[in-house]
């Protein structure tokens, strides 16, 4: 008797630890169970809260990115009309938009990895993503033809500013060459041995006519400006000093100052200068 009652004993605690083993494995699946479901909590609170902020950056740069291209196209405007210093203040914006295009597009493509991790299927989110990736594609082939824009205006400035350049050096030369005037003061010999002055008619060099050669070089002058000389110093009496060159004649006085110079004292320098080469034969 006491045998059996033994052998069921035995047996019912047998059942008890069985069953007391099943619990703690129930138990120990329960809590991973819970914990995997804490942790994906955790990561689409953690999308949650990733998604509202980065979504709130990219929108606000979206409004940078809009001001920016205001002011671009203000910029354009005015590089047409040949304002071309604002051309460093586009590029300054534009690689501004990039630079925000740029961190909007990394931000975004987080995102998506982090939608995958978190295990959350959700269309809604995942349409907002690519509907804000592709706002910002569209951005960034604006600047791609910003940039073009910006190299084709750049490329007219330049040449309009040649161009103005050109002609400004061109008139400058233009009036430094009006305004400059060639004269020499030499003997009668120097001139003909620069071939400067030639000698032409009379008899046997009796009465002789001197007149400027056909071919003048300018480094054998000095020059000077039509607009200042106004009056020249020569040494010599004044009997024996000459003009050689034709100017008009009551465009200009030869006095004499003492017995050993002259002064040449031009009195209408327009009609005086219509002879560029003004030619003094000394006597010396």
């Amino acid at each position: 008797m006491r045998f059996s009652i033994l052998i069921v004993l035995m047996f019912l605690f047998a059942c008890d630890r069985q069953e007391v083993n099943r619990l703690k494995t129930e138990v120990q699946t329960l809590k991973k169970q819970n914990e995997l479901i804490r942790r994906q909590t955790e990561l689409k609170n953690h999308f949650v809260r990733e998604y509202t902020l980065t979504l709130n950056t990219v929108y606000d740069h979206l409004e940078k990115i809009r001001k920016r291209e205001g002011m671009i196209w203000e910029y354009s405007k005015s590089m047409e009309k040949g304002r071309g210093t604002l051309r460093h203040e586009m590029m300054r914006d534009i690689n501004a938009i990039n630079a925000y295009i740029r961190a909007g597009k990394n931000k975004l493509t987080a995102l998506k990895k982090r939608l995958k991790k978190a295990g959350m299927d959700s269309r809604i989110y995942m349409d907002t993503i690519e509907k804000l990736t592709r706002r910002l594609e569209e951005k960034e082939r604006y600047i791609a033809e910003l940039k073009a824009q910006n190299a084709r205006l750049s490329r007219q400035v330049a040449e309009a500013r040649d161009s103005v350049e050109h002609r400004d050096s061109i008139i400058v030369r233009q009036n430094e060459r009006l305004n400059t005037a060639y004269y020499i003061i030499a003997t009668e010999k120097e001139l003909s041995a620069r071939h400067i002055v030639e000698y032409r008619g009379g008899l046997l060099g009796i009465g002789q006519t001197a007149v400027l050669s056909g071919a003048l070089n300018d480094s054998l002058f000095t020059p000077a400006r039509i607009d200042t000389l106004t009056r020249l110093r020569i040494r010599g009496n004044v009997e024996d000093i000459e003009i050689v060159s034709g100017h008009a004649p009551d465009s200009y006085e030869l006095m004499a100052r003492g017995d050993s110079s002259a002064v040449l004292e031009i009195r209408d320098p327009a009609a005086f200068w219509r002879m560029r080469y003004l030619v003094i034969q000394t006597g010396g």
